[in-house]
């Protein structure tokens, strides 16, 4: 019998953790190297006074075809968003949701000022055109920015503005809604068939989720990789130990491991999240706050899941700048704090953390659905967001093709 090669992974975040699973599921053993304390690369959580507060504004749509098949959610703690959003403007709210899965906010919606009745009835065919139109389809349609496709759907830049604007501004972390249409079409149509949640435990839980599913796979974490060695297969790490493995999945930020691999991705999108606590709060919906004020700073606003927070203890408000700034950390913070007193009626406010986060998410100019260039050489493969478009859905894809190409690979140099 033929012995099962030995694979490394580097990088223990979704895509690497998906790659494990499948390889676990062909007969294999990885070993997992994870450069930080703990799992999950970009999908972070601390829990800090009962809350978790995720590193980033980051919400997990249940209708993502591979969360589906890599995540059992019913066996998850989740907290539902509500579908829409309440719109903060000149101190005042207003509620656009999505009456058909919500009749409660029919009223609400209709009246809201934050869309035309004309856009209103856009927004319903939009939603019936994309329930409808395939993912295959919608990556396969010529790519334009989402503006542009916004404008020549007919929606008014009323609704662009106070609607559109803002809520895309939070997913693709970029006020000029220059990302590729097919991204719109794909992150709508997933909105509008499941449901945006946030794990009790946080973000995070959906990395410790795929960590759990793990039978044999071997975790090794603060095991900083400095240095592929390409000619035989040595894993150099920052503590001095050197690992050979028969194949290397990369599985994290290659472009000082592997530099001459090129991806798309040659530069990385950034954002900003600041934790206020409050004595309350505002609106006691679940919908997401969108702030569409042009002078206001701060992009999103939503309440945080508590854990195990003292009754009494207020409420954990996050924040999201996406907006170009020049305000150091203190500017940031008075800033946020005007504008969810001015704009979003938030009083007696106090600071508690402030996150920058430099690699949010990959800028990637024209996306797709199936990662790209999974194979560097014949025993190095790689995976991440990076290959395909930025989303969780599309780095636990890229774990999956980055293993399948791998023991696709192997099976014709054994078979000849």
């Amino acid at each position: 019998m033929l012995k099962t090669p030995s694979v490394c992974i580097i990088g223990a975040g979704a895509a690497g953790l998906t790659a494990a699973r499948v390889l676990e599921e062909n007969g294999y053993t990885p070993l997992l190297l994870e450069a930080v304390a703990k799992i999950g690369g970009r999908v972070k959580t601390a829990i800090i006074e009962g809350y978790a507060r995720d590193l980033g504004f980051q919400v997990l749509l249940t209708a993502y075809p591979a969360v589906n098949k890599y995540l059992d959610l019913g066996s998850m703690k989740l907290n539902y968003f509500q579908p829409g959003a309440v719109i903060f403007n000149g101190g005042k709210q207003s509620v656009l949701g999505d009456p058909l899965r919500q009749p409660s906010m029919l009223f609400k919606t209709l009246m809201s000022s934050a869309a035309t009745v004309k856009d209103k009835l856009l927004v319903y065919r939009l939603t019936s055109q994309l329930k409808a139109k395939s993912i295959e389809a919608i990556f396969a349609s010529q790519e334009v920015s989402t503006l542009e496709y916004l404008k020549s759907y007919g929606f008014s830049n009323v609704v662009i503005e106070k609607f559109f604007r803002p809520f895309f501004t939070g997913i693709y972390l970029e006020d000029k809604l220059s990302t590729s249409s097919r991204m719109f079409e794909f992150i709508y149509k997933m909105f509008s068939q499941g449901s945006a949640v946030v794990p009790k435990n946080g973000i995070q839980d959906v990395a410790q989720h795929l960590a759990n599913s793990l039978k044999r796979s071997i975790i090794r974490t603060r095991a900083l990789v400095v240095k592929i060695d390409k000619e035989n297969n040595s894993i150099y790490l920052l503590d001095g130990d050197v690992i050979k493995s028969d194949y290397i999945i990369v599985a994290t930020n290659c472009d000082k491991l592997l530099l001459d691999f090129k991806t798309q991705a040659t530069s990385w999108k950034k954002c900003t999240t600041l934790y206020f606590k409050a004595t309350k709060r505002v609106s006691n919906s679940q919908l997401i706050g969108l702030v569409t004020d042009a002078e206001a700073l701060i992009n999103t606003v939503s309440y945080v899941p508590g854990i195990a927070a003292k009754e009494g203890a207020g409420v954990m408000i996050l924040v999201t700048v996406v907006k170009d700034n020049t305000l150091d950390d203190n500017g940031l913070v008075q800033r946020s704090i005007a504008d969810l007193e001015n704009f979003c009626g938030f009083s007696n406010l106090n600071f508690v953390k402030l996150y920058h986060i430099n690699k949010a998410l990959p800028d990637i100019k024209s996306v797709s659905y199936i990662p790209q260039n999974v194979v560097f050489s014949e025993s190095i493969f790689v995976a991440g967001d990076a290959l395909a478009n930025g989303s969780l859905n599309a780095a636990l894809l890229s774990g999956e093709e980055a293993a399948k190409a791998h023991i696709t690979h192997h099976l014709s140099v054994v078979n000849g």
